[in-house]
């Protein structure tokens, strides 16, 4: 068991971990991150779960989706990522938002990537009541339909690390 500081301005906290710090380390960034948006998410049992941009973020957002016990399905525009996707954990892999639609459509879009073109085309996959949640940012401005938004009432929003206690959930769904 490692015991972790938290270090917040002056304020310095410590917590268990049932984690090495080498499993822990990666939780604390990505791991929190990603966590976040699918808490923020709220994806229902019966939902499924879309991971756009499969690196550093989308890598763990996966694994998350996965064993939270969601439909995940990968967006990826690399099919030599292909294997990888799958051995993460992934149930299928699209390669844009037309065959995020064709494939059944998602009801939540966890969005790692920095490429805004990569969410826009996403939200085609996206099924009423969907929510994009975005984690990566792009300098350019995210265009969407109204039409679509309105009709579709989609959700988009924007997450990052959202408080300690999804810190602690975190490290504790991994342990």
């Amino acid at each position: 068991m490692s015991k972790i500081s938290r270090v917040r301005g002056k304020i310095a906290s410590a917590f268990e971990c049932s984690d090495s710090y080498e499993q822990a380390a990666p939780i604390f960034c990505a791991g929190y991150t990603v966590y976040s948006g699918l808490r923020w998410a709220d994806p229902q049992p019966h939902e499924r779960v879309a991971l756009l941009g499969i690196g550093g973020l989308g890598h763990l957002a996966v694994q998350y989706a996965k064993a939270a016990g969601f439909e995940t399905i990968a967006v990826s525009h690399s099919p030599d990522k292909d294997k990888m996707i799958r051995d993460l954990g992934a149930d299928e892999i699209v390669r844009n938002g037309k065959s995020l639609a064709a494939a059944g459509g998602a009801d939540v879009i966890l969005s790692t990537s920095n490429s805004t073109k990569s969410m826009v085309d996403s939200i085609q996959g996206l099924r009423p009541d969907g929510r994009l949640v975005t984690m990566g940012a792009d300098a350019e401005p995210l265009s969407i339909s109204l039409m679509d938004l309105i009709a579709k009432r989609i959700r988009i929003i924007g997450s990052q690390q959202n408080g300690p206690e999804y810190l602690y959930e975190a490290l504790d769904f991994v342990a």
